[in-house]
């Protein structure tokens, strides 16, 4: 009976052992078929339009830097991964606090921002607040939007580029291959400023800089030809400041130009 019994052990044994064995190897082709993550910006095409009105039109340049999060409703498996622009491509960046590898994974919802920062403000994480099935990016950085607070001072192109916050949840695009697209939308307003003088005719070929043009106790905005733009927040108030020369101190706001959906109850003042 006890050799009977050690042969049925064995058997079993054996059986647990060949699962085991199964189950480890199963293991290792899911991670051996697993791929990095490959990141495309607005279907694929190299540059995204960060702004587009008359006049302004910029795009993403070598070094622009974007920050990625993997998440789903139990977990959030990759947080604020920076992804860098060649000109061309988007890589993962590299630093002594970024993972070496970002792999695709299934069942993971994708979300990016722009433009990076190591602490962004707030804690982005995946909550469908209005429950209809589905977290947005809006949902997914609500509180990074909340908390977020364009330059005062946007008088270069960089200042106004840092400015600028965008998001979007991703498309996956080939899952084999790990490819997963991002559409960035605007998450502040615009505003566009003119300069009129005393008949109300706009002023042209202004030579001044900006931060000639207006006070450093006030906004200050990014100049392009004779017009000004500045990224503001929703909802919060915006005021302007003339310095001399007396040429510009009567001038007032010709258009004001909200993105759509943003700004409707911005308050502007002009001292």
């Amino acid at each position: 009976m006890k050799k009977q019994s050690i042969a049925q052990y064995l058997c079993i044994g054996m059986v647990a052992f060949l699962f085991m064995a199964c189950s480890q190897e199963e293991e290792a082709e899911k991670v051996n078929v697993s791929v990095p993550l490959r990141v495309m910006i607005n279907n694929g095409q190299s540059s995204l339009t960060r702004a587009t009105l008359s006049g302004l039109s910029t795009e993403f340049e070598a070094d622009d830097t974007i920050g990625i999060y993997i998440a789903n409703e139990d977990r959030t498996q990759y947080d604020n991964v920076p992804y860098v622009f060649d000109g061309t491509d988007w890589y993962l960046a590299s630093g002594e606090y970024v993972p070496k590898r970002v792999s695709f994974l299934a069942g993971y919802e994708y979300y990016a921002y722009y433009p990076y920062k190591e602490s962004p403000g707030g804690w982005p994480y995946y909550y469908d607040r209005d429950d209809d099935g589905d977290c947005t990016a809006d949902e997914f950085f609500y509180s990074i939007i909340n908390y977020w607070n364009p330059l005062e001072d946007q008088s270069t192109k960089a200042k106004f580029n840092a400015s600028d916050l965008m998001a979007g949840k991703g498309t996956i695009v080939d899952a084999q291959n790990g490819i997963v697209s991002f559409n960035l939308d605007h998450k502040m307003g615009l505003i566009k400023i003119e300069l009129l003088n005393g008949n109300g005719g706009h002023i042209t070929n202004i030579s001044a800089s900006s931060a000639e043009i207006f006070s450093a106790d006030s906004h200050i905005p990014y100049k392009i030809g004779d017009e000004f733009y500045q990224i503001a927040k929703p909802n919060q108030l915006f005021s302007l400041y003339f310095k001399p020369p007396v040429d510009y101190i009567d001038a007032k706001i010709d258009t004001v130009t909200p993105r759509p959906g943003r700004l409707s109850r911005l308050e502007f003042v002009l001292y």
